[in-house]
């Protein structure tokens, strides 16, 4: 029996059937066991039979077995000896960061709260590389800010250098606010707590703020708790020891500190709103492509090979070795009990999640790792990852839940993604595709049914694609492997796609048709094409179906406005289909966008956001109905006691301005456009009648709104009356800071001139000619001018469209009440946007009766956009000019002979030297 006469735990346990000296009553084993559970066994606690097993576990073990104190013997208070009380305190921690080859004491809070890690400012020097990303950062009091953060690689350490792990910080100013000082003469005053000793923080200040990306350091290898709930606990995680909790009153809430910091993305609102800048940006030329990317499509393309059953192999490409990574296998283990936990009152689901899970490895998609292999890959080092896997729940009575694996989840700071490279996106320009389907009579769509999956991946990387999976609780945990290419990681698309267009280039080399669908046609496993007659999509079919099927890819769910086209079994009951987010009746062959309902519908900034974003009009067909609620939620936005989830006021104007939003949207329903761009008359016609491209542009000052359309115009005779057809139409909000009507309207004729040039470009008719129509005089004169005689705003806008279009012969003037954009800059209802959508009516009659532009636009001299010339210091030199007088003058010789013998003379001696000096 081991000395404990200088053990601070020595002391007189007060259970009856111990009697030992060596312990409180509150950790006695005889009670309480190894498990840490009150044990009330009434025969032990009688008989006086003592149990001194226990007594050789060590100190740590002891604490290790007080998971959770109830001794009803201990009154509130009693295991204190003073009365300054930890009260609510916060899990800091002190630890080390590295950065290179510096490292730093730090003091970190602990907050599972939290999904990021924040970092405060200047702790990392800038000279320490890091990647710029765009946040927008909600904190306390509803302060919205958008910004730019560094987000830095670094190592957290414990203070004895016993762990160390890598995580992924955001940097910013302040990451929360102050934590008190919890010392440890305020600690030692616990009873439970007399052996515990804590490194003091030297300031309140917060240093880094740990999220639960980081769930391993967050996790507690040991906790210490106290006889009553009040009392705080000492918890040991992997930076070592920290107390938490403690006790709460009415005074500590009242004067309670909540620190909140929201930080979202700003790509993620701009990807919802980002239907609206499709074809009016500029797009990046393609040697723009950053190297890495460059290099990760180039390796992909070299590494594709075909296997013997016919299908494709590809490498991944990899940013870092992954050797670096660390072992998650039980990372994973624990995701996947908490998976069981949320399925386990969801038997339906979880039977079709499992039944998912097994198909895969049926079809080849993934394959169960032996414990054999494992072993053989542990003794030969070989790293490995294990990729969490979750359900996403589905609103489907076929399919409830599928099945998600998680490339981006973080485990020491490092995850999959983080060392794959993404490659250059592959995918065809999705407005293009979505043009070129409504080029012709015969429209097709399909998709290749899991496409993604039918890409293996080379073993090697496929080692990096492991993960868990049981059936039921009671069966063994087995390790599978996933053998194709994987929804989630970051290369997977462009993988994919460079696999699809190497099977049309081995498989169909001397077929054009099926060569130019794959390049141009698909939306990565979506096909969506048009045809001028059924023969040619009949044909086209059959030849792509074989093509891809060669390759391992099965296309399926054929659909068409033509029967013939049709997979019957694919054929929807009431004949509406999606495509590109777009509803196509194959009935009547129109699209209109999808239906949002507005059932309990809440009036705030959050969801007045989240309805104006669930209607996907990639044709603007409803851009003049969207410019007013757009307009509301720029109202919104300068309002400061208006945050996300503040319900607005029943009685303000700007409630009664979202009820007749409200109204407007409702018949949306009613706004549908033709998907054959060639008008009914012409439709089989061969050949095509001349076709033009119309556009024109407004800008409003009320409004705060910039239109612009589209329309096709056709006419089998320059002087006939012509037939028009709606190709798109966009809307844009003009920015709070008050620009001249000129500027705005020079604007609109900018967005427009980039959307008439993404058109052309993209359809496969054959334009004769385009214009621009625009009802600014002095945006006019502005094109007809030089740009570099203006100021820089009018300059740049009046180079850029020149470029492309002749401001003489491709800009045109139209008076504002024939200018049908203008009601998309004001913002229409349902019945205004048809008659956009009809086009213009004087595009409808021969030229003739088009409006006039005048020939000579001048520019005003006043005009405030005209550069001013100022001359400083300037010499003027004047240079007086004579007639001179001639040589020879032959009014002063009155015989001929003598003029000619004087000029003679004169002449022979022109090339004789000059004497020089």
């Amino acid at each position: 029996m081991p000395n404990h006469d200088d053990c601070q735990l020595a002391t007189n346990c007060q259970i009856p059937t111990c009697g030992m000296n060596t312990h409180f009553s509150s950790v006695c084993l005889n009670v309480y066991g190894l498990d840490g559970y009150r044990h009330f066994d009434k025969k032990l606690l009688s008989s006086g039979a003592g149990n001194s097993k226990g007594l050789n576990v060590n100190r740590r073990e002891f604490q290790s077995a007080v998971q959770r104190n109830s001794n009803p013997t201990l009154a509130v208070g009693s295991n204190m000896r003073g009365n300054d009380r930890i009260t609510c305190a916060l899990p800091t921690v002190m630890g080390y960061i590295r950065y290179g080859t510096k490292k730093t004491m730090v003091r970190i809070l602990l907050d599972t709260g939290s999904q990021i890690s924040l970092l405060r400012e200047g702790i990392v020097p800038k000279s320490h590389c890091g990647q710029m990303q765009d946040f927008s950062l909600t904190t306390v009091g509803g302060d919205t800010l958008a910004c730019k953060l560094r987000v830095v690689d670094c190592t957290l350490a414990s203070l004895d250098g016993s762990f160390q792990c890598d995580v992924r910080l955001t940097e910013m100013k302040r990451p929360c606010g102050d934590a008190p000082i919890i010392g440890n003469a305020q600690i030692r005053q616990y009873l439970h707590l007399d052996d515990i000793s804590i490194v003091e923080a030297p300031d309140k200040t917060i240093d880094i703020l740990l999220g639960i990306e980081n769930g391993d350091i967050l996790t507690a290898d040991e906790r210490i708790l106290g006889p009553t709930a009040n009392d705080p606990v000492v918890v040991r995680c992997p930076l070592g020891w920290y107390v938490q909790g403690g006790h709460s009153s009415s005074e500590v809430l009242c004067n309670a500190t909540v620190h909140f910091t929201q930080v979202t993305a700003i790509s993620e609102i701009e990807d919802f709103l980002g239907i609206d800048r499709v074809g009016i940006e500029p797009r990046r030329c393609k040697c723009t492509m950053e190297d890495q990317d460059k290099i990760a499509n180039d390796s992909m393309q070299q590494s594709v090979t075909r296997l013997e059953d016919g299908t494709y192999q590809i490498s991944l490409p990899w940013r870092k070795s992954p050797q670096g990574l660390p072992n998650n296998h039980d990372y994973a283990v624990k995701r996947f009990l908490n998976l069981e936990k949320q399925f386990k009152n969801k038997p339906r689901q979880w039977e079709v999640y499992c039944k998912q899970m097994e198909d895969q490895v049926k079809r080849g998609v993934a394959r169960v790792v032996s414990a054999d292999e494992m072993a053989n890959d542990a003794k030969a080092s070989r790293k490995m990852w294990f990729l969490p896997h979750f359900g996403v729940l589905k609103d489907s009575q076929t399919t409830p839940v599928r099945v998600v694996y998680d490339g981006k989840a973080t485990y020491q700071g490092h995850s999959l993604n983080d060392y794959l490279a993404k490659g250059n996106n592959m995918n065809s320009n999705l407005f293009e595709v979505a043009l070129r389907f409504r080029e012709y009579e015969v429209g097709v769509i399909a998709d290749i049914s899991k496409m993604f999956q039918a890409v293996k991946v080379h073993p090697d990387d496929a080692r990096f694609h492991r993960y868990i999976f049981r059936e039921r609780p009671e069966d063994p945990i087995r390790v599978y492997e996933l053998t194709t290419v994987t929804f989630g990681d970051k290369p997977s698309p462009a993988a994919a796609i460079i696999a699809l267009r190497h099977v049309a280039k081995e498989n169909a080399p001397n077929d054009p048709d099926v060569q130019r669908v794959i390049a141009d046609q698909f939306y990565v496993d979506d096909l969506t094409d048009s045809e001028r007659t059924v023969e040619k999509t009949r044909r086209l079919q059959e030849n792509l179906t074989a093509t891809l099927g060669s390759g391992g890819f099965r296309i399926r769910k054929w659909l068409s406005n033509k029967g013939e086209i049709c997979d019957k079994e694919y054929y929807p009951a009431d004949g509406n289909t999606t495509v590109l987010g777009t509803k196509w009746n194959l009935t009547d062959d129109t699209l209109q966008a999808k239906e949002v309902t507005f059932d309990d519908f809440m009036p705030t900034k959050r969801n007045i956001l989240k309805k104006t974003a669930s209607y996907y009009d990639i044709f603007g067909m409803l851009s003049g109905i969207l410019v007013r609620p757009k307009i509301l939620l720029q109202k919104l936005w300068t309002f400061d006691n208006i945050d996300w989830d503040t319900p607005i006021h029943s009685d303000s104007d700007i409630h009664i301005m979202l009820e007749a939003v409200k109204e407007d949207l409702k018949d949306v329903n009613t706004t549908k456009i033709e998907r054959c761009l060639i008008p009914e008359k012409f439709r089989g016609k061969s050949p095509m009648p001349s076709v033009s491209l119309h556009g024109a542009s407004d800008a409003s000052d009320d409004a705060m709104g910039m239109g612009m359309g589209i329309w096709l115009r056709w006419s089998e005779a320059e002087d006939d009356d012509a037939e028009l057809t709606f190709l798109c139409a966009r809307a844009r909000l003009t920015p709070l800071k008050q620009l001249s009507i000129p500027r705005k309207e020079l604007q609109a004729i900018l967005l427009l001139s980039r959307l008439m040039t993404t058109v052309e470009n993209a359809l496969r008719l054959e334009i004769a000619y385009r214009r621009i129509w625009t009802d600014s005089m002095t945006a006019i004169s502005w094109l007809r001018g030089q740009s570099k005689s203006f100021r820089s705003y009018v300059a740049c806008r009046v180079g850029e469209i020149t470029a492309d279009f002749d401001p003489n012969d491709d800009i045109s003037y139209v008076p504002t009440d024939q200018n049908t954009i203008d009601l998309v800059s004001r913002g229409v209802n349902a019945t205004e946007m048809q008659k956009v959508i009809d086009g213009p009516t004087f595009l409808k009659k021969p030229p003739a009766y088009w409006p006039e532009t005048p020939k000579n636009v001048p520019v005003d001299r006043e005009d405030t956009e005209l550069k001013k010339f100022h001359v400083r210091n300037a010499k003027v030199l004047t240079l007086q000019l004579s007639k001179a007088e001639p040589v020879v003058d032959p009014k002063k010789f009155s015989s001929w002979s003598r003029l000619v013998m004087v000029t003679a003379r004169i002449l022979s001696l022109k090339d004789c030297p000059r004497a020089s000096g």
